[in-house]
C-alpha cells in the first residue's frame, strides 16, 4: 500500500533500530560486569565524554551480551565504533583531539573480560574520513531495507527521508569515485561491503520529495491534509495527492506536478468588495432605522398618519420595504461571517547539494 516513507522509516531502519537506539537509551544496565563501574568512573575523567560515560559502557555491555548466532553479531564492534565515535566528532573541533579520545576509550574498554572484545575500527583516522565512513558503512546495513520499503510502500517520502537517502547516496559516489583510482585497505572494503549489490542501484537510489500542506490552525471543518468537506459539498480542496495538494522532487530536481491558482480564503477576501458594499449599505440602513424607529414607537408616528389621511398603503408598503431591507441586511451579513473555503498551496524547495572533499 502506497504511503510518505517519513522520519518513522529512517528509526525503523536496521542501524537505528538494533543498535544506534539502544545505544542512546543506555539499554543494559551492566549488572553482570563488575568491572563496568570502574571504567565508568575512569571516563568521567575525561571532560569531553563525561557525560556520555554511562551510555559508552552500557553499550559496550550490550554488544558483549549478543549471541553469536544474532545475525547482526559479527557487525556488533562496528556500530559500536561508529556510535561512540559519532559522538565525539559532533563535539570536538580538531583531528588529533578525536584520534586520541577514541584511542583512550577502547583502552578502557579492553577491561572488559569477555570473549570477543571489541576493538577499535581504524586507530588514526580524521573527522572527515570517519564521517564519510560511517554513512558507507550504515548504507550498506539500510540499503536492502530501503529498498524494499520502496517495493511494499512506494517513493513517495518526505523531507527529512529524502534528505537522509541524498546525502548516502552522495557520499557513496564520492568515495567510490576516490576507490576507482587508489587500492587502499580500505577501498577492498568498500567492496567487500557492497558485493552483492549492484552499483548501479546503489549510485542511483533516491525517493520523490513530497511536500504536503499542514493543516490551516483553527480551521474548524479541516477533515485531512488532501481534503475539506462543507456542508454544500466537496470543497475545492478536494482533490487526488498526485494533483494540486503535493508537489513533487526527485534528486533531479523540482517538477511541478501542475498549474494552480491560490484562492483567498473568506478571512483574506478582497477588502474592497467589503468597503464598497459598508460604505453604500451603512448610510442607507441607517436611516431607514431612523425612519422604522421613528415610525413605530415616537409620536411622530401619528403626525405621519394625520398627514397622510391615514394611508393604509402606503404604512403597509413602508413596513414591507423595512422589512425587507432588514433581511436582506441580516442575510448579507450570515453570507459575510460564514463557512471559509482554503485552498492549499506548495512551496517549493530545491534539495541542496554537497560538496565533498576528495578522500
Amino acid at each position: 500500500m502506497a504511503r510518505i516513507l517519513q522520519k518513522d522509516d529512517l528509526e525503523k531502519l536496521p542501524s537505528n533500530l538494533i543498535f544506534y537506539d539502544k545505544f542512546n537509551k543506555g539499554w543494559d544496565r551492566c549488572s553482570h560486569f563488575p568491572s563496568s563501574g570502574e571504567i565508568k568512573d575512569k571516563l568521567k575523567e575525561y571532560a569531553d565524554i563525561e557525560n556520555y560515560s554511562d551510555n559508552i559502557v552500557k553499550a559496550m555491555c550490550y554488544v558483549s551480551k549478543m549471541e553469536k548466532s544474532d545475525p547482526f553479531y559479527d557487525e556488533r564492534c562496528h556500530f559500536l565504533y561508529y556510535w561512540i565515535g559519532d559522538m565525539l566528532s559532533n563535539k570536538l573541533k580538531d583531528d588529533t583531539s578525536f584520534s586520541n579520545l577514541m584511542n583512550t576509550i577502547y583502552t578502557e574498554l579492553k577491561k572488559f573480560k569477555v570473549e570477543d572484545n571489541c576493538n577499535i575500527i581504524y586507530p588514526d583516522i580524521s573527522k572527515l574520513f570517519f564521517d564519510q565512513r560511517k554513512i558507507i558503512y550504515d548504507y550498506s546495513q539500510n540499503y536492502a531495507t530501503i529498498k524494499q520499503d520502496f517495493q511494499d510502500y512506494g517513493k513517495s517520502c518526505s523531507q527529512e527521508y529524502y534528505d537522509y537517502v541524498g546525502n548516502i547516496v552522495r557520499t557513496y559516489n564520492i568515495v567510490h569515485t576516490n576507490c576507482e583510482s587508489t587500492t587502499d585497505l580500505y577501498c577492498k572494503e568498500l567492496k567487500t561491503m557492497f558485493d552483492k549489490y549492484n552499483h548501479q542501484e546503489l549510485s542511483n537510489l533516491n525517493c520523490t520529495l513530497v511536500h504536503v500542506r499542514k493543516p490551516v490552525a483553527g480551521a474548524s471543518d479541516q477533515v485531512s491534509s488532501f481534503e475539506q468537506r462543507s456542508p454544500r459539498g466537496p470543497s475545492l480542496r478536494e482533490q487526488p495527492p498526485n494533483d494540486h495538494s503535493l508537489q513533487e522532487e526527485t534528486a533531479s530536481g523540482f517538477v511541478p506536478t501542475s498549474e494552480e491558482k491560490l484562492l483567498p480564503s473568506s478571512d483574506e477576501a478582497s477588502p474592497r468588495g467589503s468597503n464598497i458594499f459598508m460604505s453604500s449599505a451603512v448610510p442607507v440602513m441607517g436611516v431607514s432605522l431612523a425612519g422604522f424607529v421613528l415610525h413605530k414607537f415616537t409620536p411622530l408616528s401619528s403626525w405621519v398618519r394625520n398627514s397622510l389621511g391615514r394611508n393604509k398603503s402606503f404604512r403597509r408598503n413602508f413596513d414591507m420595504q423595512t422589512e425587507d431591507f432588514m433581511e436582506y441586511a441580516m442575510q448579507s451579513r450570515r453570507i459575510n461571517n460564514g463557512e471559509q473555503m482554503n485552498v492549499g498551496y506548495h512551496s517549493v524547495q530545491y534539495p541542496s547539494h554537497y560538496s565533498g572533499t576528495r578522500s
